[in-house]
């Protein structure tokens, strides 16, 4: 599938417990932000957050080359790639999370509980 509308209708859970994994480009880094597929992260939130003149999306050759991987099958896993993670708080809502794990035709469940332990995200209001 190519969308977390598709891939939740598919996997048959909610849209807000799907993970959307975005990479952005803060100048000089690249930071992972997860947000529930049912909301959009909120570029300027993070920017003031983290007190940088620029945020944006990072480009599809960033990702790749961050990542090794294509958009849309990255896990929410920054640590794995060297790079920040930060997750909405509206994640907080949810007792699991649903995400691709490097292919897009693959998924995971996971309890937020454990994502939480396992990755330690800096949790900000990102939607």
């Amino acid at each position: 599938v190519i969308s977390s509308e598709e891939a939740a209708v598919q996997r048959g859970h909610s849209l807000a417990e799907s993970a959307k994994c975005l990479v952005v480009d803060v100048g000089q880094e690249l930071i992972m932000v997860v947000v529930p597929g049912d909301k959009r992260a909120n570029l300027e939130a993070l920017r003031t957050h983290l007190g940088v003149s620029r945020v944006s999306m990072a480009a599809k050759s960033q990702v790749e080359a961050a990542t090794s991987l294509n958009i849309g099958s990255i896990p929410p896993f920054g640590s794995m790639f060297s790079l920040r993670t930060f997750l909405d708080e509206a994640f907080l809502n949810q007792a699991s999370m649903y995400f691709n794990c490097g292919r897009q035709d693959r998924s995971v469940c996971l309890s937020l509980k454990d994502y939480l332990s396992v990755e330690e995200p800096q949790l900000l209001p990102l939607s």
